[in-house]
């Protein structure tokens, strides 16, 4: 029996249950967002080698893989890049092994995917607090299938900041707290379990984005000007990361999400050397995220008691 079969059959699946209070937060989330998949498209990343096209020998030796690229050939080739690559809010581009783009790849996404400014997610599930690590590319991107990728749906087409501005809000919703805690409850456990859990394409679409991220596509080029000045105040706004409350300028949550990842973003990549682990961040940017973590469960109806419950059970489910 194929898995797409057995996760349909009746006598090899099994029922799982929320707890009352679980379900009851997640209503609230849900009522107040919109879900990633209506405004974004998803795809897993491209995959080479198959023992339906390939021969074993082909496979065992890597043929379309390279790390001597000569300077004639280097137009046919791209850096390797996959989940090990992805880490929250930024990427690491170093790989010294090439792919021959022009080879026969068993799956390839479509090319929007590869050139259009997307977020890429590591599709497996991380193994502390955070589950999720998400980083937006604005440049062409080989990922391959240890990657989830999600660009803008063809209908929609706003000024090119707006992209950007968008897609870090997004980044910042799939690195917080709520998208980890929504995925522990909600995701298809079916994909492995522990160290071994995927995130799906499915699990990707359903996680609940705040309204206010999805207005920021509503803007233009007339808004650019206070959004830069936005983000020049998200340090000053979050250094209060440890007081209870958050303070927003009106009206302004959608593009105070996307401002702070961006801010996160800047700093992340400027880190010398390798983080220890691919959820965790500088002090400097963890204080930042601390806020937005208030400011996206604020923008979903969570209290602050229901976050603190919340918190606690993320805890006790990571060890």
């Amino acid at each position: 029996m194929f898995a797409s079969e057995w996760r349909q059959a009746e006598d090899a699946t099994f029922a799982t249950t929320i707890d009352p209070e679980s379900k009851r937060l997640l209503s609230t989330v849900i009522q107040m967002s919109v879900t990633l998949g209506s405004l974004c498209d998803t795809t897993t990343g491209y995959q080479v080698y198959h023992n339906t096209i390939h021969t074993r020998d082909q496979i065992k030796k890597r043929i379309f893989h390279t790390t001597a690229v000569t300077l004639n050939d280097a137009i046919k080739y791209r850096p390797c890049f996959g989940g090990g690559n992805v880490f929250r809010y930024k990427t690491d581009n170093s790989s010294t092994e090439q792919i021959l783009i022009g080879a026969s790849f068993y799956r390839m996404p479509e090319i929007r995917f590869i050139v259009e400014p997307k977020v890429v997610v590591q599709e497996i599930f991380g193994r502390g607090v955070h589950k999720i690590s998400a980083a937006f590319v604005d440049e062409e991107l080989w990922f391959d299938k240890s990657c989830l990728g999600l660009v803008l749906k063809r209908d929609l087409r706003p000024a090119r900041w707006v992209v950007q501005a968008f897609l870090d809000a997004v980044t910042a919703v799939l690195n917080s707290e709520m998208a980890t805690w929504f995925l522990l409850l909600s995701s298809d456990k079916s994909y492995g379990t522990g160290d071994f859990a995927r995130i799906t394409k499915a699990d990707l679409s359903a996680i609940p984005i705040p309204k206010s991220v999805a207005t920021i596509l509503q803007l233009g080029e007339k808004d650019k000007k206070a959004y830069e000045a936005l983000a020049k105040s998200i340090p000053h706004m979050a250094s209060g990361c440890s007081d209870s409350g958050v303070f927003v300028p009106e009206a302004s949550e959608g593009l105070c999400i996307a401002a702070a990842a961006n801010a996160i973003r800047e700093i992340e990549s400027s880190r010398k050397g390798a983080a220890k682990g691919h959820a965790t961040l500088s002090e400097e940017s963890e204080c930042i995220q601390l806020w937005l973590d208030k400011l996206i469960w604020l923008q979903q109806g969570v209290s602050e008691a229901d976050v603190a419950a919340i918190r606690m059970r993320i805890s006790e489910s990571v060890g």
